[in-house]
């Protein structure tokens, strides 16, 4: 049996290989990797979501319908009755579904919607969007409408994840729109495929 400052120690170093290793004997690799995805502000969070997604590609189901299960878990998280605070949740089931969107694409919509409903998720919504559009845009087509309104949310961190994820799929974004975001300076910090960019909202206006 390992412990989990032993998964810390291979995401530190991001050795996904021997993660992977590892959750094909046992999938308590999963409940660890999941530990760091509730904390917005810890430092691993972001490696244990590319480590969730390559052990989802890589390591076949141990279980039946273990994958989907713990996609049915991180949509219950993020209803309201669940009680939890949901960080992470939009996040990890993009990932997954990203992983193998022909097997679980079926559950962007509930995805889509459910975050929708929680402006806390908004975040986290974009960015699990974006990881499935790159692999499956059909996915997301059906929901750019009532994603666009989020690019003006009065959050600026929400305000520009939106103006990256639709600048991102060349989707014009409405004039009104530019023009009071190349006035704002705000600064937000996306991590995309291991590095973090930082923008001002008016550099992605631009």
């Amino acid at each position: 049996m390992f412990h989990k400052d032993y998964i810390k120690e291979l995401l530190i170093n991001k050795d996904f290989y021997a993660l992977a290793v590892l959750a094909g004997k046992n999938t308590a690799v999963f409940k660890h990797l999941i530990q760091h995805l509730y904390n917005p502000e810890e430092p691993l969070r972001w490696t244990a979501l590319e480590a969730l997604g390559f052990l989802v590609e890589k390591v076949p189901e141990i279980k039946p319908e273990y994958y989907r299960n713990l996609l049915r878990r991180f949509l219950w998280a993020m209803n309201d009755e669940s009680g939890n605070v949901p960080w992470g949740a939009p996040e990890a089931m993009g990932v997954i579904i990203a992983a193998h969107p022909q097997k679980y694409g079926d559950l962007t919509p509930m995805l889509i919607t459910t975050a929708l409903e929680n402006p806390i998720l908004h975040p986290g919504l974009l960015w699990a969007v974006a990881i499935i559009a790159e692999k499956d845009q059909s996915l997301i087509d059906p929901f750019l409408p009532d994603l666009l309104p989020l690019l003006s949310s009065p959050n600026p961190v929400v305000q520009g994840y939106a103006l990256w994820f639709f600048k991102g799929w060349g989707i014009p974004i409405p004039p009104e729109v530019r023009e009071t975001c190349l006035k704002k300076e705000e600064k937000i910090t996306i991590f995309w495929h291991g590095t973090f960019h930082t923008h001002t909202l008016a550099d992605l206006a631009r």
